[in-house]
């Protein structure tokens, strides 16, 4: 097969497997069984929210350094199993504890789509090294419209009386084991000549511990977490901030999916933004969707209007799209691409401060009844975001 065929065919493989590994974040649709039929409340549940967080950053950053060191294959093949073993683990709960939540959905399922996620990006990107930004933003497209795919299926799925939330997560554990298990076995990093590797040696690459020492990672590194953390708090709270405001339990999924096209959309429109203009204006691009999203959500909260939140969910998700895509494409650019599998993984930890912020977004709410003095919180966040893109210096 020619290279450019096979490169292409890895890609479309990618941004399948990733469409399954996005199921991480249907997670305000996927919870819904556990109130219904447990009664946990918010609180509980964010907390797997931020399990699965950690449990996916820290699995990244290990997969980032077998990947470099050894092979993406193996990786990619634990994460499928994982994440098959997670989400069948999780349908077999019973009684009251949410522990045993924490502990197949969050650690386990977790984990794997870390594998998954980190391992594929590197592999498949590895193909396509004059467009970093589209490559980053066509995977990233897969695993952020995973919500309008299978979040919607599975809210529909759960209705069917002759499914249930049981079997859907079971259907779903076979579903994503057997699509990242195909990835795994085909996608492979493309090959070197000794010139390649030559050439990577005399380029300024730093390692995780040399990008640590740097103010400019800890400058991007605050800007991606108060990205993230808008987005990241309406995902986790985007059903229930529907449902607030009139909608429906189908149209409130819908309204979710919908932010999870817009999300993948984002992921594809930074990318090429990043291309043709740079870093500094895709940030900057991504602030400023992200504040008319808050304000959109502010007007709708207060004015209980569907049709005004929808708007705003569509910006929040087209913002959110925007961090993956500029982290993969600018931490190869100003720390290298010899480390990138280790270093990409470090700075997706920004992952487990975000998920914090939702949790404590989903804790505010349940304490007041209102999402007033969330709202605000975030508002902060992302005028922060801004000055934060405004502050970073370009490379030499």
């Amino acid at each position: 097969m020619q290279a450019n065929n096979k490169r292409i065919l890895y890609l479309v493989i990618g941004a399948a497997a990733m469409l399954m590994a996005g199921v991480l974040y249907t997670w305000s649709i996927l919870k819904s069984p556990f109130i219904s039929e447990f009664g946990w409340n918010e609180a509980q549940l964010s907390a797997n929210f931020t399990i699965t967080m950690w449990s996916y950053c820290l699995s990244g950053i290990v997969s980032g350094m077998i990947v470099r060191k050894y092979s993406s294959k193996p990786v990619i093949i634990v994460g499928a199993l994982m994440s098959f073993a997670g989400f069948y683990g999780a349908s077999c709960i019973t009684g009251t504890n949410p522990t045993v939540l924490y502990l197949w959905y969050g650690l386990v399922a977790g984990a794997g789509i870390g594998f998954v996620y980190n391992s594929v990006v590197v592999t498949v990107s590895a193909w396509f090294p004059e467009k970093k930004g589209m490559c980053s933003g066509i995977l990233m497209m897969g695993f952020g419209g995973s919500t309008l795919l299978l979040g919607n299926l599975a809210n529909y799925l759960f209705q069917v009386d002759a499914i249930g939330w049981r079997l859907t997560y079971r259907i779903y554990a076979v579903a994503i084991g057997a699509v990242v298990l195909l990835a795994g076995l085909v996608l492979k990093m493309p090959e070197k000549t000794a010139a390649k590797k030559a050439v990577a040696e005399k380029e300024n690459d730093c390692s995780s511990v040399q990008m640590l020492k740097k103010p400019t990672f800890w400058q991007f590194y605050l800007y991606f977490l108060t990205l993230c953390a808008v987005g990241s708090t309406v995902i986790n709270l985007g059903k229930d901030m529907a449902l607030s405001v009139g909608m429906t339990s189908s149209m409130a999924a819908f309204a979710v999916g919908l932010m999870s096209l817009f999300n993948g959309a984002g992921r594809v429109v930074s990318g090429l933004v990043y291309d043709k203009f740079g870093r500094r204006k895709t940030m900057v691009m991504g602030n400023v969707l992200e504040i008319f999203a808050l304000v959109f959500i502010t007007m709708a909260n207060l004015g209980s209007s569907a049709a005004v939140i929808i708007v705003g969910f569509c910006l929040a998700g087209m913002s959110y799209g925007f961090s993956p895509t500029i982290t993969a494409s600018a931490i190869g650019a100003y720390f290298g691409e010899k480390h990138f599998s280790t270093n990409f993984s470090v700075t997706n930890t920004v992952l487990i401060p975000t998920s914090l912020v939702a949790g404590m977004a989903g804790s505010l709410y349940s304490k007041s009844g209102s999402y007033t003095m969330s709202l605000v919180m975030l508002f902060v966040l992302a005028a922060g975001s801004l000055v934060l893109s405004l502050s970073i210096k370009d490379r030499k």
